[in-house]
């Protein structure tokens, strides 16, 4: 977990989105595997995207895949198959998708065709008038403290152990995944056991390179 990052708030200020993108450069250029980004929402994807985080991982060499929000399903499942070949391959790949999409849910990556993902966010929904209808609700079902988790931090944080399960698929599978998002650290017993049996902070980017080095390294190789 990355202390240091958080896309909470209606906006995403200059400094974080800098944060992020430069977390992201020192997973991608630390690890030399197939890697997924999944993001919070499609708005949070399109800031990194705009910001420069294309170029940027391109500079290290990596074939990139994106999900975007029109994909249809055969174009989908090209993208998945082109991108599962590159952990076979010289150029390793980068799959950039939204959690709660086709990537983060409707695909499998056994082995090495996985091996690293980073969760930029938690994919809380945005509070439409239909978001606040459906909270309401079980909060009528279940009082209001219960209704709000059953209605809205649950299924953010199931969304986020989906993703998080793409490339653990089976009990020989290794993977290294960053919660990019303090707020993780607040819903410890909503993660999955493994997340939580080998959980490490990371204060900044300083100690989350170190950790990568010394630790993720490992994981993958």
């Amino acid at each position: 977990i990355t202390k240091y990052l958080t896309t909470k708030g209606e906006t995403i200020s200059d400094d974080i989105i800098e944060a992020y993108i430069e977390s992201i450069s020192i997973f991608t250029r630390t690890l030399n595997t197939n890697q997924a980004i999944f993001t919070s929402s499609y708005r949070v994807m399109e800031i990194l995207l705009k910001a420069g985080l294309i170029r940027k991982l391109m500079s290290y060499g990596r074939k990139i895949f994106i999900e975007s929000r029109s994909l249809r399903g055969d174009e989908a499942r090209r993208i998945i198959l082109e991108f599962k070949k590159c952990a076979k391959a010289k150029t390793k790949g980068i799959l950039i998708g939204s959690m709660g999409g086709r990537f983060s849910e409707g695909a499998d990556f056994p082995g090495k065709e996985l091996e690293a993902i980073f969760l930029v966010g938690i994919p809380f929904d945005k509070p439409t008038a239909r978001v606040k209808e459906y909270i309401k609700y079980y909060q009528q079902l279940y009082g209001r403290e219960r209704g709000y988790f059953y209605g809205y931090i649950l299924p953010a944080l199931r969304k986020a152990a989906q993703s998080m399960g793409r490339a653990l698929r089976s009990k020989n599978d290794k993977a290294v995944i960053v919660c990019g998002d303090i707020r993780y650290s607040y819903y410890l017993d909503l993660l999955p056991d493994y997340a939580t049996k080998s959980l490490i902070y990371a204060e900044d980017e300083d100690e989350f390179e170190e950790i990568l080095e010394k630790k993720g390294t490992n994981i993958i190789s």
